[in-house]
């Protein structure tokens, strides 16, 4: 098929006409052409003004403006959708769609508007139907040959007419019928008689075919049942009609009234009227029939339809059967008698959504729409004026009844982001008629603005080593531009190492910390952020973040030295300072505070030392180098944090010894001060040793020997360091046989000097050589005398012991501890321990009896009270006196557990260490009683050293002060009130309220159960003692 392309430019003012061609349903998008080189434009701009033209579509049809699209800088006009003729143009023959499309220049004010006609080719896209798919009639058996019954027409909707053109033909062909076609509609035509007895029933079907290029067909099913049918159609009185009407005629008024006359009987002379159905959407939009009495009535108002002409098809048809119809034609012409107002179309220029936009930085002239004034009245009252009142836009007419709206003055889109315009349009009628239109112009903003933070500086406030991610804070800017002009994106700028470690911001704004914050390394983090709009050309703005880190208790106290060492004098007064620890923390405020405090939980021994607050070591009581010269223990250092945090230091404490004690001098003494030598005894020879001991150490307990006189002679000398006493030359037997007194002295090297003084009796005898002989045999007879003696005397010792313990255990002696009431003391116990026990009650007060002995202890003045027998008070007495050394007594509170406790120990320890044994004197060929003694003594303080370190309560048992033990008491001594001194004072001591830490019941059951298995020969009144203690009967 040729397409021809028709284009007619006609400028009159601004304006062109332009003719072009399209081929329906072509494959979109189809260019049509390019309107610049079709319009020739280059003739009326110049070159460098063609590049700043943009086209664009104003036409008026909705439907143009969705199937073509013009590009709005190359001008190229295409159609982006297919196009359905039968759509766009449905009763005409030729079809014609009209388009506008306006030029503007970008840098001037040059505006021109085109008429394009685009001319639409059919094709042969439909196929031709029938308004029913079956048809039904019937025929009358008397029916003469040649009679015909109409059929419906095929309507094809193409609109060429090769393509509308429609031809019918009937399958099958052997029925009594023909088809035949009469004005283009098909009939079938009687060719043969019927006979209803024969056949009573004949269908067939019409084929309708397009005369297209590939033809299209469609079929109609007829069923023609044979019986006596109508044989006459209805006929009308005239062949057509004619009538004129004004556009304000009332509704339902009828404007005509048609007859149709049908000369058969009966039902089949009965004649109905409706509208053909062929005719056209306005037709039965505005207009109706009444079927029976065939008056035509205006269904809807004509106000808008004046000066137009409606042709009508009527159809009149019989009631016979078959239906016999017939059709007349009527011309309805609408007068224009009435002035309408005018009717207002904008046509909105490059617009979105039907909002018109433009940029606030277009130039002055800027077109944003176009205006279009229809008035279907005819004269003045088809003349309209139109007028507009704005500020920055105007109304500018183009021609008749068509205006521009353009731009006066520069836009500001912060100030003013839209413009509402009003349009209002009157015609020249008497009177003028208005009518008023509005659009909105949206300004597009361009990025002028840039953005401003709320606050100039921000703070903000976290607590350290908070969970991570740690949430900071929020800034906020604003942009006023709009769009992606107005969208701000924040980021981090400065440190590197901030914005991509320790910090991170998203584009709401909102700051995190990534890492821990740590108070101690910084307290204060500033942050510099700035706020990026994502226009074209990016404006930034930039704020300070100050962040504000708040402490938290995650830092222990940290000592300077994890060990410190003091050295102190041993006679330093109390409240002395030794010196102070000092333990920092790192945290801040109540955190940052540190106290200390003593470790000594757990320690048996009571510290005399006492940690202050500040950490300051001072001494809380005298102390004794000789009895302890070490101190060890921790101080912690803790803050006043929540929660509380800690650390330990130890304190080493060594203590510098004083020449506080004299020494002492162990031989000679009293009752061992004399020695006898023969008078061949060569020179040079030891002959004996002074045995002495200082207490105190180093220097101070350095011991110097001298002798001060010896009868002024020079036979004898000493060594200085170590005491041994020898002869100077050989005795003379004439001259130097006498006694010797020599006078010795002993001195410390401490400062000041300490000294002790002794006298040794030197007997010079003259011995015969059988002499001699018989001495050193009268020695060994005499320790072994000695030896034999002291083991008898100790079993029986133990004997009487047992015996009088198995006879108390039979008599099954009870013990019962009370404190008098009428006495008043507060740290008063009576213990009675005796065979027999009653109470009896004398004018109201209790007195106690017992039958051996009944002693009173620890009164708050340190003193004892007995009550017993003369003879056996006086004892113990002397067993009390000698054993306390009034260096150990104490004035303190008997009830303050610890301080007891320390007195015991000193005690304890000064019984221990107040012994030196004899050094043995090889040289001397006499041994003496004393020596062995001394020696049993020996053994009986290392038995008991070691049942100390074995149990430290039972230790404390054994050598607390108030047993009174010495280290020169013989083993065993009784005082004869039923058990020995030893036995009476652990009892004693076990029922003091300010004993160990246990409970006295597990304490005396602990202590004596380790007596018992450390010796063989417990007493057995201890053994009862044990048991009824265990069982109750024994009850402090």
């Amino acid at each position: 098929m040729e397409k021809e392309i028709f284009l007619i430019i006609v400028l009159t003012h601004v304006s062109v006409n332009s003719y072009l061609t399209l081929v329906e349903e072509a494959s979109h998008p189809v260019l049509l052409g390019n309107v610049a080189n079709l319009t020739d434009i280059s003739r009326i701009l110049a070159s460098e003004d063609i590049s700043s033209l943009r086209y664009t579509i104003v036409s008026r049809s909705d439907k143009l403006d969705r199937k073509f699209e013009i590009d709005d800088i190359s001008s190229d006009l295409s159609a982006v959708e297919a196009i359905d003729r039968e759509e766009m143009c449905s009763d005409v023959q030729e079809c014609i769609l009209k388009m506008d499309i306006a030029v503007q220049s970008l840098t001037s004010a040059f505006f021109m508007k085109f008429h394009v006609n685009i001319k639409v080719i059919d094709i042969n896209d439909n196929t031709p139907e029938f308004e029913v798919e079956n048809f039904r009639t019937s025929v009358a058996e008397n029916a003469k040959i040649g009679s015909s019954i109409a059929l419906p027409n095929a309507v094809d909707k193409d609109g060429s007419a090769n393509n509308h053109l429609i031809s019918y033909n009937i399958s099958p062909t052997h029925i009594p019928f023909d088809l035949v076609i009469k004005d283009n509609t098909p009939w079938l035509v009687l060719v043969s008689q019927l006979d209803r007895e024969t056949t009573q029933r004949y269908i067939t079907s019409v084929i309708a075919t397009d005369a297209g290029d590939t033809t299209r067909n469609s079929s109609l099913s007829v069923y023609i049942n044979v019986s006596d049918a109508n044989d006459n159609p209805p006929v009308f009185q005239q062949k057509s009609y004619e009538t004129r009407i004004p556009e304000s005629i009332n509704t339902n008024a009828t404007i005509l009234q048609v007859t149709a006359q049908d000369i058969d009987a009966g039902v089949n002379s009965r004649v109905e009227y409706s509208l053909a159905r062929d005719n056209s959407p306005n037709v039965k939009k505005y207009f109706q029939i009444d079927p029976l009495s065939g008056g035509v009535r205006v269904l809807t108002s004509l106000r808008s339809e004046g000066g137009k002409q409606f042709d009508i098809t009527v159809q009149a048809s019989d009631s016979g059967f078959p239906v016999l119809s017939a059709y007349v034609y009527i011309a309805v012409f609408i007068t224009d008698t009435q002035n309408d107002a005018p009717s207002i179309n904008t046509q909105l220029l490059f617009s979105r959504n039907g909002v018109a936009s433009i940029q606030e930085s277009s130039p002055f002239g800027r077109v944003v729409a176009l205006v279009n004034v229809d008035d279907n009245d005819s004269g003045f009252n088809g003349e309209a004026i139109c007028s507009m009142e704005n500020n920055y836009f105007q109304l500018q007419r183009l021609q008749q009844n068509e205006y521009k709206v353009s731009l006066r003055r520069p836009l500001n889109r912060e100030l003013v982001s839209k413009h509402d315009l009003f349009i209002s349009c009157h015609d020249l009628g008497n009177p003028p008629l208005t009518s008023t239109s509005s659009f909105t112009v949206v300004v597009e903003d361009i990025n002028d603005s840039q953005p401003v933070f709320e606050s100039d500086i921000y703070r903000f406030v976290v607590q350290e080593n908070s969970t991570l991610p740690m949430y900071i804070g929020k800034v906020s800017a604003l942009d006023r531009d709009a769009g992606i002009n107005g969208d701000v994106m924040y980021d981090l700028v400065g440190d590197v190492n901030n914005k991509q470690f320790m910090f991170s911001i998203n584009n709401t704004g909102h700051i995190a910390a990534n890492t821990y914050l740590d108070y101690e390394m910084s307290s204060q983090i500033v942050l510099n952020v700035s706020a990026i709009d994502m226009g074209e050309n990016p404006l930034t703005a930039t704020t300070t973040v100050f962040v504000n880190v708040t402490d938290k208790n995650d830092n222990s106290p940290l000592f300077e030295k994890s060990l410190y060492s003091f050295r102190i004098l041993e006679n330093e007064p109390v409240k002395y300072v030794l010196g102070c620890v000092l333990a920092k923390d790192a945290d801040s405020g109540v955190n940052g505070n540190v106290s200390y405090t003593g470790l000594t939980e757990g320690r048996q021994d009571v510290l005399p030392f006492l940690v202050t607050s500040t950490g300051c070591v001072t001494l809380s009581e005298k102390l004794d180098y000789e009895r302890i010269n070490t101190y060890e223990f921790g101080i912690v250092a803790t803050d006043h944090g929540d929660p509380v945090m800690n650390t330990t230091a130890f304190v080493s404490i060594s203590l510098i010894d004083e020449n506080d004690n004299n020494p002492v001098i162990v031989f000679p003494m009293e009752n061992n001060d004399t020695i006898v030598i023969g008078h061949r005894t060569a020179a040079k020879t030891d002959i004996a040793v002074v045995q002495a001991y200082d207490m105190d150490s180093s220097e101070n307990g350095k011991l110097l020997y001298s002798l001060v006189s010896q009868n002024e002679s020079d036979l004898f000398e000493i060594d200085t360091t170590s005491g041994y006493i020898s002869t100077t030359r050989e005795i003379d037997i004439v001259h130097d046989i006498d006694t010797y007194i020599l006078w010795i002295h002993v001195s410390d090297c401490g400062t000041p000097q300490l000294q002790a003084t002794a006298y040794l009796s030197v007997l010079i005898q003259e011995l015969s050589v059988m002499d001699e002989g018989v001495s050193d045999r009268f020695k060994n007879l005499k320790i072994v005398t000695v030896l034999v003696c002291v083991t008898v005397l100790l079993s029986l010792s133990v004997m009487t012991i047992v015996c009088l313990i198995r006879y108390l255990d039979k008599r099954k002696k009870q013990v019962k501890i009370t404190r008098p009431r009428h006495l008043g003391l507060r740290d008063f116990n009576e213990i009675t321990i005796a065979p027999e026990m009653y109470n009896s009650t004398t004018s109201d007060r209790t007195k106690y009896v017992a039958n051996n002995m009944s002693y009173l202890t620890d009164l708050s003045d340190g003193q004892s009270v007995y009550t017993s027998t003369a003879s056996r008070q006086n004892r113990y007495n002397d067993v009390i006196r000698s054993s306390r050394d009034p260096k150990m007594n104490s004035n303190d509170d008997d009830d303050d557990e610890k301080k007891s406790c320390r007195h015991h120990k000193r005690a304890m320890q000064a019984g221990v260490n107040t012994w030196k044994p004899v050094n043995d004197l090889h040289s001397d060929p006499e041994v003496s009683v004393l020596d062995i003694m001394q020696r049993h003594n020996q053994v009986v303080r290392s038995v008991k050293a070691n049942r100390k370190q074995r149990h430290k309560c039972v230790a404390d048992v054994f050598y607390k002060e108030e047993l009174g033990w010495s280290s020169r008491d013989p083993l065993g001594s009784d005082s004869g009130v039923g058990g020995s001194d030893i036995e009476m004072k652990i009892l004693r001591y076990l029922f003091r309220k300010d004993g160990c830490r246990r409970s006295k019941r597990q304490l005396f059951s602990v202590a004596l159960s380790d007596m018992m298995m450390t010796d063989n020969h417990v007493p057995q009144s201890w053994s009862s003692a044990i048991d009824r203690y265990r069982g109750g009967a024994l009850s402090p």
